[in-house]
């Protein structure tokens, strides 16, 4: 393709990846059979650094090494400020192992993975959309504003949404603690029928609604918390596994990150992994005081 670019990422061992770009549209895809994990670009004269240290590729834009993934700043000036840092970033299809690690921030942007098994993944947005499908691993996704949709997925959770919605379809579930958390915003959860799991779900402001099977004594906990919106757990459609479960355990792949910690306030008694932006608590305070309703609020997020 005219104006393509590619580069190669010269893995050693085991696949270890930490890409961050501003304002842009990142793809993951397996690697063919026989081919390099490599990243396409497909802006014109986008220059991509990549360094390898301690056996862990970092791929930046030239010019945005040491510029961090900002969580912790209001939406409106975190997007601003990620445009003025780094600009358009351009759109990436990034090629790489089934089984790897990999850190992906897409500031402003977009990341969408597709097809990976023994993965260990942590997706980030300050604004834009999170979409993974037909994935199986450990999953730490976390949107400051915006969309988190997954599909077909199995594996360990720890999910994070500021303001949007956050929408699962989950086949299989590891033993151990699962979280989804939305400050505002619908979690909505679709669990494969038969899956042996104990449900905890609540809301600060709104409604809880679970049509599946929780079991008491269940090794596997699925968490779900929104402060200001609705919990939804249903059956799904149960669509047959194109693997026969024959898929490799990602905790075999990355044993160092077997344990996963609990990153929701409510659970952990802490400040959760994405920060709380300024709007969404100025909208919350507003709504405890009686001074706004729950519709205006949910125009107001759909603004941000």
């Amino acid at each position: 393709m005219k104006g393509q670019r590619v580069f190669e990422l010269p893995f050693e061992g085991r696949a270890e990846l930490d890409f961050e770009v501003n304002a842009a549209r990142i793809e993951v895809l397996p690697v063919e059979p026989g081919g390099t994990p490599r990243i396409e670009s497909r802006r014109p004269g986008a220059p991509l650094e990549i360094r390898s240290v301690g056996g862990k590729v970092s791929v930046r834009l030239a010019g945005n090494w040491g510029v961090d993934v900002d969580l912790g700043a209001g939406v409106l000036e975190g997007a601003v400020s990620t445009l003025l840092r780094g600009g358009y970033g351009g759109e990436f299809t990034v090629y790489l192992p089934q089984s790897v690690r990999a850190r992906l921030a897409a500031n402003m942007g977009q990341a969408r993975v597709r097809g990976l098994a023994g993965c260990d993944l942590e997706l980030t947005t300050n604004a834009g959309q999170i979409e993974v499908d037909d994935c199986r691993g450990r999953f730490v996704l976390k949107a400051k504003a915006g969309q988190i949709i997954g599909r077909r997925l199995g594996g360990t959770f720890a999910v994070e949404s500021g303001a949007g919605e956050v929408v699962l379809d989950i086949v299989a579930l590891d033993e151990g603690v699962h979280t989804v958390h939305s400050t505002m915003g619908a979690v909505k959860i679709d669990l494969r029928p038969g899956l042996e799991v104990r449900i905890e779900s609540r809301t600060v402001m709104g409604s809880t609604r679970t049509r599946y099977p929780s079991k008491s004594d269940a090794k596997t906990v699925l968490k779900l918390e929104a402060e200001l919106g609705a919990v939804k757990v249903r059956e799904g459609d149960g669509a047959p596994d194109p693997r026969r479960g024959d898929w490799p355990d990602w905790r075999k792949v990355w044993s160092d990150a077997a344990e996963t910690p609990d990153p929701s306030p409510a659970y952990a008694g802490q400040t959760g992994a994405v920060a709380h932006p300024t709007e969404l608590r100025t909208i919350l305070e507003l709504v405890q005081h009686k001074k706004l309703s729950a519709e205006e609020a949910e125009r107001l997020i759909a603004a941000l």
